[in-house]
């Protein structure tokens, strides 16, 4: 009713299955920016601005939100700080990166670069587009963003099982 594209899967796809056909809407209306966010409330709509600037100005292709550079009001136990900074590591050993929230899903990319990505992955997105973005040499910035509590949902992680999901997409998503 307020003019947004709207796009529906009649069966659930995960996350992947939404960023996909997101992405693909982006590409078809050409969007200059796309822009991804979790739904459970915890990415401030305030902090977009931000977000989407380095992208806007040429500075940046993949503009990513950093809870470990602004402020993290999730609750998040240590087992999940201690997941999130060891596969941050990893990523960044991996591809040669600097960052420091692997896991964070609030983003913006230049519409122009969604294309190369190629996506696969149904629950692990975030390790997956930053792995893609890297391989395909788009320039990677991260900025400092709030991270709010939960208003929405309760979270699946830390599990052993989110874990090692974790870890097949990362290497997995490399080696391809």
């Amino acid at each position: 009713e307020a003019g947004a594209n709207v796009a529906e899967h009649p069966i659930n796809q995960g996350q992947g299955g939404a960023l996909r056909t997101g992405f693909l809407v982006a590409e078809k209306k050409n969007a200059e920016v796309v822009v991804t966010m979790d739904a459970d409330g915890q990415h401030p709509v305030d902090e977009l601005e931000n977000l989407v600037a380095p992208v806007l100005d040429g500075d940046a292709d993949y503009v990513m939100g950093s809870r470990y550079r602004g402020v993290d009001h999730s609750g998040n136990g240590v087992v999940r700080q201690s997941g999130i900074k060891f596969f941050t590591w990893l990523i960044n050993r991996l591809t040669k990166s600097e960052i420091t929230d692997c896991t964070n899903g609030y983003r913006a990319i230049r519409g122009s670069e969604i294309g190369k990505l190629t996506l696969t992955e149904e629950r692990f997105s975030a390790p997956e587009l930053i792995i893609e973005a890297r391989k395909n040499g788009m320039q990677i910035e991260e900025i400092p963003i709030v991270i709010q509590e939960r208003e929405a949902g309760e979270t699946k992680k830390p599990q052993i099982r989110y874990a090692l999901g974790l870890t097949r997409t990362v290497l997995t998503t490399w080696i391809r």
